[in-house]
């Protein structure tokens, strides 16, 4: 079994004075590839930058990953009317390449920075992923008791000519979440403007912690809430409200689960708010 490292460099970008994907890796008592049960391993990935960019993650096989932090500044550029290869929706999170593998990706409008933080656990019992693309909620599949779901990516994108007023994430009742009710998942949210999809993903085998919100943040400032403190849970993010504007190359400006030993937290910062649920 190969043993992770504490800390490891993936790839190279141009997050400001040249940032990297960054790998923060917890030592597992089983391999990636393993059976599919309760996870006991995982790794977290931070990826940021100021152009479309990604990095390479490590196979799907065996392995699920998902949001657990997302920050920056989500104005989309251009318009759907513009000249083609001008429109530039703003986009992050993480997904299955043509290769198998994950990848932790940015498409900040050019001008912009976006961060984003994942979680891969090496499970992937009844894996389903859905995408949200405004309208009425998408189920993502049957509401079970070892069933969990999170979100896993967001596009931002404006719909109209007057862009610049016309895009979403840029009030604090704009958000994307995924939910449940007696029967089924869902992924899905509420723009007052512009156009959003939000992309999810669930897996089962796994009991839940508990689920946890961390209200709004003041403009110049943030909002802490712990979470569950039990070794060898994880958490993911299930909600994501307010305002994605962060200053250019403000990298801290996001919202993010943190974790210091098995203490887990959630900390929103200027203007957002959010949920996560915790699972072992």
């Amino acid at each position: 079994m190969k043993k992770l490292i504490s800390f490891a460099v993936l790839g190279l970008a141009s997050l400001s004075l040249g940032g990297c994907a960054i790998q923060h890796g917890e030592d597992g008592a089983g391999d990636p590839g393993q059976g599919d049960q309760a996870f006991s391993a995982n790794w977290n990935y931070s990826w940021g930058d100021t152009k479309q960019s990604s990095a390479d993650i490590g196979t799907s096989v065996g392995r699920t990953c998902f949001l657990t932090g997302i920050g920056g500044n989500f104005r989309p550029g251009g318009t759907i009317w513009d000249p083609p290869g001008s429109w530039n929706p703003a986009s992050g999170g993480v997904r299955i390449n043509a290769q198998g593998h994950y990848e932790i990706f940015v498409n900040p409008n050019p001008g912009q920075s976006i961060i984003v933080q994942a979680r891969c656990v090496n499970g992937a019992t009844n894996r389903v992923f859905g995408t949200w693309t405004g309208g009425a909620d998408t189920v993502l599949g049957a509401t079970s008791t070892k069933r969990q779901c999170f979100l896993t990516s967001i596009n931002n994108a404006a719909v109209n000519s007057t862009y610049t007023s016309n895009w979403a994430f840029t009030n604090t009742t704009d958000f994307v979440q995924v939910h449940h009710d007696r029967y089924r998942w869902y992924v899905g949210g509420a723009i007052a403007n512009g156009w959003v999809s939000a992309s999810a993903v669930c897996i089962d085998d796994f009991t839940a912690e508990g689920s946890y919100g961390v209200g709004l943040a003041p403009s110049a400032g943030s909002n802490t809430v712990p979470m569950t403190n039990v070794a060898g849970s994880t958490c993911g993010l299930t909600k994501v409200q307010g305002s994605l504007q962060a200053a250019f190359g403000d990298w801290n400006d996001e919202l993010v689960i943190a974790a210091s030993g098995a203490q887990f937290s959630l900390t929103s910062h200027n203007g957002k708010a959010g949920a996560a649920t915790c699972m072992q």
